[in-house]
């Protein structure tokens, strides 16, 4: 009598299991995504009482499933992200530089007649081309306009000519610019402030004429100004 191995055994176990299997049809049948496997009526692979995958009679191991003869499914690779490339920073605001004061003096004998308030046409000339300053700006913050007088005359008298000679010259550069915004304010200072002192000048036409550089109006203009603007 011939002795059979325990691996012979089972191999022929499994065959025998497999003709069972494809012979008990119809609940056996074979499934075309896996053809080397003998399947149920629901599909599914038919396996042994010991967890074994019964095969056709032409399974190969390149027919491997998964679950069955030792089947590894292939390790899935996530795709690497693409790297964007970071945006470039946005340029930085041009700086604006910080406001600074300006003071223009207008001679009192060019904006007005004499002890008089209101302007010649050569003072609206000589506030035209203040206002084209004005205008030049980015912003202006205040604006200053503060009248001035000579000695001749009342104190009384004296500040509120000053003082009359300026608001007609803010009023003026008020309503010729669009910088309605700003601050403006007016001061009348009579014959404070002198510029030159005048003394044993022979007649009152001679003083006069020697005071023409205390009657005047001062503009002072604070506003903010761009790096190569021109002023």
């Amino acid at each position: 009598m011939h002795h059979i191995s325990p691996v012979n055994r089972r191999a022929s176990r499994l065959v025998a299991l497999a003709v069972l299997a494809a012979s008990a049809a119809p609940l056996a049948t074979y499934a075309d995504t896996s053809p080397g496997y003998v399947h149920d009526s629901d599909g599914n692979v038919v396996t042994t009482i010991y967890g074994d995958c019964v095969h056709t009679l032409w399974w190969k191991p390149g027919m491997a499933v998964p679950g069955c003869d030792g089947y590894k499914e292939a390790a899935v690779v996530a795709p690497k992200p693409v790297e964007q490339a970071a945006p470039e920073p946005a340029p930085a605001p041009e700086p604006v530089a910080p406001a600074k004061p300006e003071k223009v003096t207008l001679d009192a004998e060019t904006l007005f007649n004499f002890d008089k308030a209101s302007l010649r046409p050569e003072g609206r000339d000589r506030l035209d081309t203040l206002v084209a300053k004005l205008k030049r700006y980015p912003t202006v913050i205040d604006v200053q306009v503060v009248g001035y007088t000579d000695r001749i005359g009342s104190n009384a008298y004296n500040m509120r000519l000053s003082e009359k000679r300026a608001q007609t010259v803010a009023d003026y550069l008020r309503s010729h610019t669009d910088v309605k915004r700003a601050k403006y304010t007016v001061l009348g200072k009579g014959k404070a402030d002198p510029v030159v002192e005048c003394h044993n000048t022979g007649s009152a036409k001679a003083l006069i004429k020697c005071l023409q550089p205390n009657r005047r109006v001062e503009v002072n203009i604070t506003a903010e100004t761009q790096p190569g603007a021109q002023q």
